[in-house]
């Protein structure tokens, strides 16, 4: 039980400090709408953001992108049943993971669950499912060439269980010509701590999928917040001003008017280009304080209104948030019962196939996952 006199304690001032950069940050937003509106943004790409600054690269130079499709500001769940007739002519596929993983159980194993929620909303025809994938160290071995678990590891074969997932979905779900929505970042900015090897082995595999993907006829879309600064850092360099305490997602709050995206830009980096992964990205409003960034493939760059579209309405009848990514994380998710069954059948089988062997948890996992206080 959390000790609450400490935590008081313990906050109060330094709850302080959060509030007076909160008034700094509400000081700077006053100004950007001014200062955005005098932007000549093609003339900034071609000073400073095709040279000078290193990380995106301009495709639009419009400083707002309105709608192209019939849409209405996002309130309570309930209203909101008119995206999903402006959804009539879309398929939509979420896809989202999780695991069961931990060094504290021994023999070594791990599990992926794939969650997929697809949904033809032209055909009123929609598939939840889970796929969960099983690997033991052998596996590990064979497939990334290294002994033990490394902290990468996960990451690979997550990207491998997703697209193994929508290819087997195609045997009762028409999955061409449908927008698949992710959870994670395309041009995956994590890998930057990463060495150059397991860089280069994640992003290979990112590529790949999303050539597999479009050869399918998928569209694939990267839908997450983030915290990111690169939009507002080349603003700053570009024109010495200081955006101390103002991320791309609070600027795009401002700017932006409900329903409203930014400007296309690419993602440039040099591990991308390492791979020649050309990833693009935008910003969009969905309602106030509420900004999704956006990102897809070079390939689909012409159907930008539809990846438009198809977010904005999908976050309506999220109420906030696409729901199709809703429901296949409530389909990947394994709750207590779920990993205690997987314990208990692993460890029947173990003392099935070898009399004297059965799963050992360290003291500290047992509590963990059977909750023994």
């Amino acid at each position: 039980m959390l000790n609450r006199e400490r935590f008081v304690f313990e906050t109060k001032n330094k709850v302080k400090l959060l509030a007076e950069k909160l008034k700094e940050e509400e000081k700077q937003i006053i100004n950007i709408n001014e200062f955005y509106e005098k932007i000549d943004l093609e003339e900034l790409n071609q000073r400073y953001f095709n040279d000078y600054y290193e990380n995106l690269s301009l495709i639009e130079f419009s400083r707002k992108i309105k709608p192209k499709f019939y849409y209405e500001k996002i309130r309570g769940a309930s209203e909101n049943l008119w995206a999903s007739n402006q959804l009539s002519k879309f398929k939509v596929i979420g896809i989202d993971t999780s695991e069961l993983i931990s060094t504290h159980i021994i023999p070594l194993f791990f599990i992926i669950n794939v969650g997929i929620f697809a949904y033809d909303y032209q055909q009123t025809k929609y598939l939840e499912k889970n796929f969960p994938f099983f690997y033991n160290s052998y596996d590990l071995e064979n497939l990334i060439k290294e002994e033990g678990l490394p902290k990468w590891a996960i990451e690979y074969l997550r990207l491998d269980c997703e697209l193994k997932a929508i290819e087997e979905i195609a045997n009762d779900f028409n999955i061409s010509d449908s927008f698949a929505f992710f959870d994670e970042s395309f041009s995956a900015s994590y890998l930057y701590s990463y060495g150059q090897n397991v860089r280069s082995k994640i992003l290979s595999k990112i590529k790949d999928n999303l050539n597999t993907l479009i050869k399918y006829d998928i569209y694939p879309v990267s839908v997450y917040y983030t915290l990111s600064k690169t939009f507002v850092l080349a603003l700053s360099k570009a024109y010495d001003v200081n955006f101390k305490h103002i991320n791309d997602r609070s600027f795009f709050n401002c700017v932006l008017e409900e329903g409203e995206r930014s400007p296309i830009f690419k993602v440039k980096s040099l591990f991308l280009d390492e791979v020649e992964l050309n990833i693009y990205a935008f910003y969009i409003k969905i309602s106030k304080d509420n900004i999704l960034r956006v990102e897809f493939p070079e390939e689909i760059k012409d159907k930008v209104d539809l990846i438009h579209e198809v977010v904005y309405l999908q976050s309506a009848i999220g109420n906030g948030y696409p729901y199709c990514m809703q429901r296949a994380h409530e389909a990947a998710y394994m709750d207590d019962n779920d990993k205690r069954f997987i314990l208990s059948y692993v460890n029947e089988q173990l003392r099935r196939e070898a009399k004297n062997y059965q799963l050992i948890l360290t003291k500290k996992e047992e509590r963990k996952i059977f909750r023994i206080i």
